[in-house]
């Protein structure tokens, strides 16, 4: 108990010292939207008219995994925004499978998100998981309100590849989804752990831990499930989308992965989506808008100059 109460303390301790900084040039609002307008947690930065970026987290995150993209020079040419995905984060967490297990619900999402801020044509940036919310949004509105798409570490259900996640990735999902805390933190430092090759700052490790326990067990159990199409059907693949994705599509991967096979995503994504530019950072691990923000961030302004927001 007391070693909780410590976890605790400290945890809510970094946030009072350390996050206040960061935050002072983030604008923050809440929307209710979507599926029982559950509350959205939007963070945005930047009012550029050269055009904006729309970035969705990965599982178990929240906006908060962009802060080196947030808080860069990128918001004095774009408009930055950034949000808790349901379930997540400060954002609203509903307890009915209903509320997750249909691509539209997530769909609306980043809509009602787009619309609140005044996003025109964003470019979409997904993390991992992110990745797919953003395949779900285009299975549900197409791409005529988007300027591009950049995934990050994230196969989308786009391709497909043989090799499984790393085992202690799965392990530690597994961790996560109990009901006893200490397992469920050990999860969470296992994850943590995973998402990049060389370990982060200490500061930025502890929030991004203390994000994944954020979410609740059953929100992680919902999101297991499988995801359901406007007819009810499951949604096992989204390669059908790829001649439908009219915009440019950047992958970023890290060489040094941990959770998926950089070589495996690679081979699939020059197979399936030859057209897609392929980016890699070879000694950087899952997490390249966190591991090497100076040169992520340089990638998003020359693809961005490659792109019409009109």
């Amino acid at each position: 108990m007391k070693k909780n109460i410590n976890f605790f303390l400290q945890l809510f301790l970094l946030f009072i010292f350390f996050d206040f900084s960061y935050a002072r040039d983030l604008s923050f609002s809440e929307i209710n939207a979507g599926k029982n307008n559950v509350t959205l947690n939007i963070v945005q930065s930047g009012t550029s008219s050269q055009g904006g970026f729309l970035f969705i987290h990965g599982n178990g995150q929240n906006y908060y995994s962009w802060i080196k993209q947030l808080n860069s020079n990128l918001n004095k040419k774009y408009h930055l925004a950034s949000f808790d995905l349901r379930g997540h984060g400060n954002s609203g967490k509903p307890n009915s499978i209903h509320d997750y297990n249909k691509a539209c619900v997530w769909a609306e999402d980043i809509r009602s998100v787009m619309l609140e801020t005044n996003l025109r044509k964003p470019i979409l940036v997904g993390w991992s998981f992110g990745g797919l919310i953003i395949m779900h949004y285009i299975n549900c509105f197409g791409v005529d309100e988007i300027s591009g798409i950049v995934l990050v570490s994230s196969r989308s259900r786009l391709v497909n590849l043989s090799t499984l996640p790393n085992p202690h990735a799965i392990e530690s999902q597994i961790f996560l989804r109990e009901k006893d805390f200490k397992k469920r933190k050990r999860g969470a430092e296992i994850f943590t752990r995973l998402l990049t090759y060389r370990p982060l700052e200490n500061k930025t490790y502890n929030i991004l831990k203390l994000s994944s326990l954020m979410v609740p067990p059953y929100v992680r159990e919902f999101i297991a499930t499988p995801i359901l199409d406007y007819n009810s059907e499951v949604i096992s693949s989204y390669s059908f989308l790829i001649p439908k994705i009219k915009v440019p599509l950047t992958v970023i991967v890290g060489g040094k992965d941990s959770i998926r096979d950089t070589k495996g995503l690679i081979k699939a994504f020059r197979r399936d989506f030859p057209r897609a530019e392929i980016i890699k950072y070879d000694d950087i691990g899952h997490s390249p808008h966190l591991e090497d923000p100076s040169r992520f961030n340089g990638d998003l302004i020359r693809i961005a100059k490659k792109i019409s927001f009109n």
